[in-house]
């Protein structure tokens, strides 16, 4: 059953014809996603894994069609696809790649912690330093920067490749 309504997905996606329209749609979905969560959510927060989640799947729609080896269900598979296919260049890809790396070990390190799904990190300084040792870092300081640079590098991609597919 998963396998065929995935292949189902990947070819409606793919048969979608591109308007510039769907980037601002894209857009606005992201958005209202965003407005229900905090700055410090990994997952829907500014700059968080949806970011590049929705963007892979931008460039899925858009280019999907003629170049079925970039519809791919995984997010890491996708961006190299997209890297391989030269729709990101060198340091978007990279970018990417590592930000959304880094996201994810933190959301994994936190459902260790609390032994559920959590995307949120933690506001109190006891457990924002167990969360940062956890990940090799020496304090909840260096994590909470660490984030800081990782969102705020994939937030700015997000918006400045969803404007450049747009035209």
């Amino acid at each position: 059953f998963g396998a065929e309504v995935m292949a189902a997905v990947t070819e409606a996606v793919g048969a979608l014809p591109w308007r510039p329209e769907l980037a601002d749609e894209i857009t606005a979905m992201r958005e209202r996603l965003e407005a229900s969560r905090g700055p410090r959510d990994l997952k829907r927060g500014p700059g968080g894994v949806t970011d590049v989640e929705f963007l892979v799947q931008l460039f899925q729609i858009k280019y999907g069609r003629e170049r079925p080896e970039v519809r791919k269900p995984n997010t890491w598979e996708a961006l190299e696809a997209l890297h391989a296919a030269r729709l990101l260049d060198d340091e978007e890809y990279a970018a990417l790649r590592d930000g959304y790396d880094f996201l994810r070990r933190v959301q994994s390190r936190l459902r260790i912690v609390h032994n559920r799904s959590v995307d949120e990190a933690p506001q109190e300084p006891e457990p924002l330093d167990k969360l940062a040792r956890r990940l090799g870092f020496e304090s909840g300081g260096l994590l909470l920067a660490e984030l800081e640079k990782n969102t705020k590098k994939i937030r700015e991609l997000f918006l400045r490749l969803v404007a450049r597919e747009r035209e």
